[in-house]
């Protein structure tokens, strides 16, 4: 993770590495997916939000399952729009170390949260825990060997990720992956292969000339993941706790599809939906300031504060939040701080 302040831009350009320009509508992608996520998380333990609004116990999928895939997508945007700076950078060796310590750090991140919620839980054994972070610090090391290679290559090499996952899935890994949240370490092939197809997309998204061609792009690839999967369903459960196949081309498909009008409207107007933005560019922080957030809601063990809550009582609650994490946002950004890829 690297903070925007003038002393790492300084060494940046001392260094000749070029610091690529922000692209404002991941930016507003990867804000609306951050509040997003506060708010589905804040519906998930309350009994009058309905089912069709959380994820499913296996098979099926829901609004609440795309939420995930969407941060997934926003780094594969990233890195595809990069690429073929990357091939041209004198120093290709830096931008590989730094793709490694991001999922690295991802990893170890996740594990002291997950291990951290095991340790609050009700009382009992300790149970296995793969959070999101795991999930996305895991396909970011998978996706790091091929990231520079041509884009049918990581194609090629992302189809077969996913074919290769749901064939030991169906021979061996079934039980193994149900056991353990988000798929388990196992998933990560799958969400690997979500990575590298997503990174295909944002090079030939960068590359395309014009906004039109540009939203193009985006509209057939994602109209293309989302009828693959339809018609593969019937053969593989779309399930998000599987991470079967036509979950990730599903998810993949619908998160293009929501990118694509957020493109085209900033396409020649990059300075739109600025409260969107902000929190894009601070999307770790945020989790973590939901995470702490969510602590003070579910911790006090009053059933009409959280789990029986009115609704009115749960829109209060999900409106502090999301003020909580836009107020944590504009502070990132008075600071001078920035995700960067």
């Amino acid at each position: 993770m690297e903070h925007r302040t003038g002393r790492v831009a300084a060494h940046a350009a001392t260094a000749g590495a070029a610091v690529a320009p922000r692209i404002a509508a991941i930016d507003v992608y990867r804000g609306l997916a951050v509040l997003l996520m506060a708010v589905g998380n804040l519906g998930l333990g309350v009994r009058w939000v309905p089912q069709a609004l959380k994820h499913p116990a296996d098979i099926g999928f829901t609004l609440a399952d795309v939420v995930a895939p969407m941060f997934m997508l926003s780094i594969a945007l990233v890195a595809g729009s990069r690429v073929r700076g990357w091939r041209a950078a004198p120093d290709k060796r830096s931008v590989r170390i730094r793709m490694a310590r991001r999922g690295l750090m991802l990893l170890g991140l996740g594990a002291l949260i997950s291990g951290g919620q095991a340790l609050t839980a009700s009382p009992g054994p300790l149970e296995l825990s793969w959070g999101v972070l795991q999930a996305i610090g895991a396909a970011t090391l998978l996706l790091l060997p091929v990231v520079m290679m041509p884009w049918w290559v990581r194609l090629a090499t992302g189809i077969g990720c996913l074919v290769l996952y749901q064939t030991l899935l169906d021979r061996y890994f079934l039980a193994a992956v149900l056991g353990i949240s988000f798929d388990s370490i196992l998933g990560s092939i799958s969400w690997g292969g979500f990575l590298m197809i997503g990174s295909v997309v944002g090079e030939l998204w960068q590359r395309a000339s014009g906004p039109l061609r540009r939203t193009q792009v985006l509209a057939l690839a994602g109209a293309t993941a989302a009828l693959l999967a339809f018609g593969l369903a019937g053969w593989v459960p779309v399930s998000k706790n599987r991470a079967s196949l036509t979950y990730e081309l599903l998810a993949l498909g619908l998160c293009l599809l929501i990118f694509t009008p957020i493109a085209a409207a900033l396409d020649d107007h990059p300075t739109r939906w600025g409260w969107l933005q902000s929190p894009g560019r601070h999307p770790l922080p945020l989790y973590c300031a939901h995470l702490i957030t969510m602590a003070f809601l579910t911790l006090p063990d009053v059933d009409g504060w959280y789990a029986g809550a009115p609704p009115w009582l749960t829109l209060v609650q999900a409106s502090v939040m999301v003020a909580v994490l836009l107020g944590a946002a504009a502070v990132l950004d008075h600071r001078g701080w920035a995700l960067r890829f």
